[in-house]
């Protein structure tokens, strides 16, 4: 008996054997042509599959890089890209002036429209800041408009809302500061562009942070001053969109 399935292993592990050098004999699959070409870490935090034949080449979708060639000043077109070198790809719209690279900031080219910044009550809560603070307390305008639209809903009549129908959001005060700040550079820009009503006007703009008690923040872009209005009153609008 013993004899017998010593035997049997020993023709199991001839077949394998075979097969073995059979598979050895071709080249395995190439991974990347079959689109897996990406790393672990290229991956991480994606839902990705690994290549069967070589378990360290992935494959997942990758979000193409945006944001190239951008400086301040510079046009951003529709892909969230910048071509100062070179012609924009066919097809492709401008949508705004870059003002802000360290937070990836532009601009959008619609000209600003008088809005209401919303209701009186206080039962949604943005970041205030006061015109004692003069740092304007660095405030995201994206999460700011995520909490009013999240309030008062997605109605254009009011700021918040107006420019999350363009696609965009609401700057904050530290960011219209920032605007501001490169105020001359941004306009330089837009006066190129054949729609001269697209330029910052010396007049003051809604942020999206409040200002106390029924009040909201607005800025001067003339003098570079915070303030605060009553959240029903109409005022300029300028949105902003992220690269």
């Amino acid at each position: 008996m013993k004899k017998y399935l010593l035997f049997s292993g020993a023709a199991i592990l001839g077949l394998c054997s075979m097969a073995n050098a059979a598979v050895d004999c071709r080249d395995l699959p190439d991974c990347e042509e079959y689109g897996y070409t990406l790393t672990a870490s290229d991956c991480a935090g994606r839902a990705s599959l690994k290549c069967p034949f070589d378990y360290s080449k992935l494959f997942c979708v990758v979000k193409e890089p945006t944001g190239k060639n951008c400086v301040v000043g510079a046009l951003l077109y529709d892909d969230l890209n910048c071509y100062r070198y070179t012609s924009a790809p066919s097809g492709k719209n401008a949508i705004g002036v870059v003002f802000d690279t360290t937070k990836r900031l532009a601009v959008l080219l619609t000209p600003p429209q008088k809005r209401k910044w919303g209701a009186e009550d206080r039962g949604y809560m943005v970041t205030d800041v006061t015109s004692g603070d003069y740092t304007y307390t660095s405030t995201d305008g994206q999460e700011n408009t995520q909490i009013l639209i999240g309030a008062m809903g997605s109605g254009t009549d009011t700021a918040a809302g107006y420019c999350y129908g363009l696609g965009g959001f609401l700057p904050s005060a530290s960011e219209l500061k920032t605007l501001y700040d490169n105020k001359e550079i941004v306009n330089n820009k837009l006066n190129s562009l054949p729609n001269s009503s697209t330029i910052l006007i010396s007049d003051i703009y809604w942020s999206s942070n409040g200002y106390g008690n029924k009040a909201a923040a607005v800025f001067s872009m003339d003098h570079g001053s915070l303030t605060g209005y009553l959240r029903t009153a109409t005022v300029n609008t300028r949105c902003a969109v992220a690269y």
